[in-house]
């Protein structure tokens, strides 16, 4: 009969031990891990007792490569999803991770969309489909943007106001050419971050420095 023979402490990982089997290293799990299973030196080995050691070896090792990548920089619920599957590990873990970090407030779609929209307006104005691009492009779903915009519409100065202001500082940076060159360059710029047509014109048209250039 197969027994534990030792859970040696690792030194190169703090809280973490080998876990050995007629002297053969089966898993590395946290202590946690181990007082979780209930895990002891002498204790019978089995094949049930080997899949239930293997499912938590599985879930840590996830668990400790996707906090890795969480102390460098956010990241969405499917950024986390689509790297630990690139990184081979399993359904089952990746789910209990993603459940583990929620819990822990890791992974919160939600905060990173608010972040990332403070930041977008914060460097330059940002239109909504711009918004939606960046927010889809990290992996946030449809339902979720959608309640960030309509949240954050109430949080920010109108968007023509944002246009119009943004219009603004490109005409101090590059007051050249005749209305119609200056109001197509301004409509591409605006349009390129994020704002419609309907916001465009409105921006545009109620600028003085445009209606000066007319009545001369």
């Amino acid at each position: 009969m197969s027994v534990i023979t030792a859970i040696s402490p690792l030194p190169s990982r703090q809280k973490t031990a080998a876990v050995r089997v007629d002297g053969r290293i089966v898993a590395k799990l946290s202590s946690a891990g181990i007082e979780a299973l209930g895990l002891h030196e002498g204790q019978a080995w089995d094949e049930a007792l080997g899949q239930r050691v293997a499912e938590r070896a599985a879930y840590e090792a996830a668990l400790h490569q996707a906090t890795r990548w969480l102390d460098r920089r956010m990241l969405s619920r499917s950024q986390v999803r689509g790297k630990l599957a690139d990184a081979g590990h399993a359904k089952p873990a990746m789910d209990r991770v993603l459940e583990r970090l929620a819990e822990l407030g890791l992974v919160d779609d939600a905060k990173l969309g608010r972040t990332l929209i403070e930041q977008l307006q914060r460097q330059r104005a940002a239109g909504p489909e711009l918004v939606r691009e960046r927010l889809a492009a990290r992996g946030l779903d449809d339902a979720t943007i959608d309640r960030l915009l309509e949240a954050a519409a109430g949080d920010v100065p109108t968007q023509v106001e944002q246009a119009r202001e943004l219009a603004r500082q490109q005409l101090v940076k590059n007051p050249r050419g005749d209305v119609p060159t200056r109001y197509r360059r301004i409509a591409g710029l605006l349009a390129r971050r994020g704002f419609d047509a309907d916001v465009i014109e409105q921006a545009i048209t109620g600028m003085p420095e445009f209606e000066m250039d007319r009545m001369d």
